[in-house]
C-alpha cells in the first residue's frame, strides 16, 4: 500500500464559496465584453444546472491536484480522455512508473463528481482512487491478462466477445475498430481479460489490436460468435420480478440479459436464443431495446402498438446515459424464418 502525502494534499473545500469566488475572480477571455458571469446571468436565473457544473468542474480540479500531490516519488499521473458509446467522452486517469509507456489500470472521474454534495472534502476520494490504481498496478494482474492475450493470439481466440452498439452516433469509434452490420445496429468486438469480473476487465478491439493479433477481421467475428454466450452466460427473469410496480397491463414482459448484465444485448445476435423464448410463449417477439446492457421481450400480438412502444424507448432513452442507448425503436423476432426484423420506412417489418 503506498501511503499519501497528506501535509502537502489535504484540503476541505466549501463549494457554494468556492462557486462565487470563481465566478467573481475568474480572468475574462480575449476580447471578452462580460468580465464577471454574474453580469452575464443574474442570481435569479442562475440555474441548478450551471451551478452544479460549476462545482463538479472545481471539485474535478481539486480531485486532480490531491492526487498529483499524494503520488509517490517517481510515479505520473495522466489524464487521459477516452472515447466511449455514442461518441461520449470521458475523462480519466492513470498512473505510470517514472517512464514507463504501455496500459495501466484507470478510473473514469465521472462517478466521482456526481456524487459530490456542496461541502465535500475531496481528499478520501482522492485516497480512494490513488488506493485503487496504486493496488491495481502494483498487483500487475491488469497487464499481465492483457498483454498475455496480446502476445499469444491462441489465446486471445478463446476470450473475444461481442459488442453490440449503435450506428449513428459511432462514426469516431468505428473508424478505429473493425465492426459488422446487423440491421441499423453495428456488432464490434472486445476482449475479456481472463480472471477479472465480466463486465469489468474488458478492452474494446481496435484495428491495431487486431494488427498485433495478427488476426483477419473473418477470424475475430468468429471467434466472438464460438465465445460470447460461453463467456458471458444468459439471463432471464420476468420483469415484474425487478419491479415494484403493478404490471398487470404488461404481461409476460421478459428482460433477457447476460450473467454479468454487461453489454447484454449481444444476445439479439443469436436467433436460438429468441426461439426458445418464442417457442415457449408460442407467439414471435417485440425486442425492446431498453439498453446496450439488456433486452426487454414480450410477445407480438396483432394489437400490439408499434408506435407507442417506439415512443415509450425515446422517452425512456432521454432517462440513460448517453452511453448507455442502443436505439430508439423496436426490432421483432419472427419464429418462421427465425429472424430479427426492424421496421422499414414505409413501416413495414422485414
Amino acid at each position: 500500500m503506498y501511503g499519501c502525502r497528506r501535509a502537502k494534499a489535504r484540503r476541505s473545500i466549501s463549494f457554494h464559496a468556492s462557486v462565487a469566488q470563481w465566478i467573481e475572480h475568474r480572468p475574462p477571455e480575449p476580447g471578452a465584453e462580460v468580465r464577471f458571469l454574474s453580469d452575464a446571468f443574474p442570481m435569479h436565473s442562475f440555474s441548478l444546472f450551471a451551478e452544479r457544473t460549476f462545482v463538479e468542474h472545481l471539485y474535478k480540479e481539486s480531485l486532480l491536484s490531491c492526487l498529483e500531490a499524494s503520488l509517490p516519488d517517481g510515479f505520473r499521473l495522466i489524464k487521459k480522455d477516452m472515447l466511449m458509446n455514442n461518441g461520449v467522452i470521458k475523462e480519466a486517469v492513470f498512473v505510470m512508473d517514472g517512464e514507463e509507456s504501455g496500459a495501466s489500470p484507470l478510473v473514469y472521474l465521472s462517478p466521482c463528481l456526481s456524487k459530490i454534495s456542496s461541502d465535500e472534502d475531496v481528499m478520501p476520494e482522492a485516497e480512494k482512487i490513488l488506493s485503487m490504481l496504486l493496488d491495481k498496478k502494483a498487483s500487475g494482474k491488469f497487464t499481465h491478462d492483457l498483454f498475455r492475450c496480446l502476445d499469444d493470439a491462441g489465446y486471445a481466440a478463446e476470450h473475444i466477445i461481442f459488442r453490440l452498439i449503435g450506428k449513428e452516433k459511432n462514426g469516431a469509434l468505428l473508424e478505429k475498430c473493425p465492426h459488422r452490420p446487423f440491421l441499423d445496429l453495428v456488432i464490434t468486438c472486445q476482449l475479456l481479460l481472463p480472471d477479472q469480473d465480466r463486465g469489468s476487465g474488458v478492452t474494446l478491439i481496435d484495428k491495431k489490436i487486431l494488427k498485433t493479433l495478427q488476426m483477419t477481421e473473418d477470424e475475430l467475428f468468429y471467434h466472438a460468435e464460438r465465445n460470447t454466450l460461453r463467456l458471458m452466460g444468459i439471463r432471464r427473469f420476468p420483469l415484474d420480478a425487478v419491479m415494484t410496480e403493478n404490471l398487470s397491463g404488461c404481461p409476460d414482459v421478459e428482460v433477457l440479459t447476460n450473467e454479468a448484465s454487461f453489454y447484454g444485448a449481444s444476445l439479439m445476435l443469436y436467433p436460438s436464443v429468441l426461439a426458445e423464448v418464442a417457442e415457449r410463449i408460442g407467439k414471435d417477439l417485440v425486442i425492446i431495446p431498453s439498453s446496450v446492457h439488456e433486452l426487454l421481450l414480450m410477445p407480438l400480438y396483432e394489437t400490439t402498438d408499434i408506435a407507442a412502444l417506439d415512443e415509450i424507448i425515446r422517452s425512456v432513452n432521454d432517462t440513460l446515459l448517453p452511453e448507455e442507448i442502443l436505439s430508439s425503436h423496436v426490432y421483432l423476432f419472427l419464429r418462421e424464418n427465425s429472424v430479427v426484423v426492424m421496421e422499414d420506412r414505409e413501416g413495414n417489418f422485414e
